[in-house]
């Protein structure tokens, strides 16, 4: 099975780590940021750096799959581009409307299977599940939290680009946060109004100043926006000799769901009127489910990255195989493919 990727950074890495585990998949190529940033992540892993390469020269070698790493906002054209390709499609991180109305991904969706970003935490399709079935009422507020050595500059959704919104600049930010709380929310990027944001960068500083104590090789984003009636608050920082954490809180009319992940240790619990209990504690990377009412399968972690990857082989190779719940239920991107 011959696999190609294409991503900016955390999603080649994850990739490069888990496939060098399955001895049936051979990388015949990595289309990076850039060729040079590309190829580090491949020496990293112990593969041919001369592997990175340009997205002509990878669908050249015809691959079976393509993982789609990159963030919504940076990857209209590989949609429109991959639709004339037969390969099949893992795409990650979350695919909001604003895909699924674009005129070339009916091109792709009878061979293109969504994921949840594989980084993110199944923490987040739990949630989803309990907003989706009402469990927390009407949705009032999400606040989201990160703190990562990864944080880099990426490219923003063009209606965070006009002046009136974002300034017309490139940012550094936690995509991902942003795709998370819209799709927490299950709306469209075109859903959000107030959107307003401020960053700092080595590369310059946007609608915003130095947060306290922040060091000036750090970076951090911030953004607001209201969208369903919701408010969403957003904030990113990278420091590089920091506990990297990730906390958030979607509070309801009805219930307040609340997780907090630090160094490979979290714990979700929902607050509601009869009290509180506690619905997935995650244990060094070992998914612990104390709430029956939420089975949800473990396969989006790394820890379980080669029977997550050998169902998707399957999948490709047209297998009876059990498409893993992260890539169906993740999103619920089966029903809305279909429904195309």
């Amino acid at each position: 099975m011959k696999v190609a990727i294409i991503g900016t950074g955390v999603g080649i890495r994850t990739h490069l780590a888990g496939l060098s585990l399955l001895p049936k998949v051979e990388v015949v190529g990595v289309v990076g940021s850039t060729k040079e940033r590309a190829a580090q992540h491949l020496q990293f892993h112990g593969y041919d750096k001369d592997l990175a390469e340009s997205f002509d020269d990878v669908m050249a070698k015809s691959p079976d799959i393509v993982c789609l790493t990159t963030p919504v906002c940076c990857r209209d054209e590989y949609w429109e581009r991959l639709a004339h390709e037969q390969c099949f499609i893992l795409a990650e991180k979350p695919v909001c409307g604003d895909d699924l109305s674009l005129p070339y991904f009916d091109a792709v969706k009878d061979r293109c299977v969504v994921d949840f970003q594989l980084r993110g935490l199944e923490q987040f399709q739990i949630v989803a599940k309990m907003i989706n079935e009402g469990t927390l009422g009407d949705i009032c507020s999400i606040d989201l939290f990160e703190r990562t050595a990864a944080l880099r500059a990426d490219s923003l959704p063009s209606w965070m680009t006009t002046p009136d919104l974002g300034g017309g600049q490139r940012m550094a930010m936690g995509s991902h946060l942003l795709d998370l709380a819209v799709f927490l929310l299950g709306g469209n990027y075109s859903s959000v109004q107030e959107f307003q944001c401020s960053a700092e960068t080595r590369r310059g500083s946007w609608r915003g100043a130095m947060p306290k104590g922040q060091r000036p090789s750090d970076e951090c984003f911030d953004c607001s926006f209201v969208m369903n009636q919701a408010r969403v608050a957003i904030r990113t920082t990278s420091i590089s000799r920091a506990t990297r954490s990730l906390e958030f809180r979607v509070e309801g009319t009805e219930g307040v769901a609340e997780f907090c992940y630090r160094d490979g240790f979290g714990t979700l619990r929902l607050f509601h009127e009869n009290g509180s209990e506690v619905l997935y504690t995650d244990q060094a990377a070992s998914a612990v489910h104390t709430q029956p009412s939420y089975p949800l399968d473990n396969s989006v972690f790394r820890v379980a990255y080669s029977r997550y990857f050998a169902s998707v082989c399957e999948w490709a190779e047209g297998k009876d195989s059990s498409i893993p719940a992260s890539l169906s239920d993740g999103l619920a991107n089966v029903r809305l493919l279909q429904k195309k």
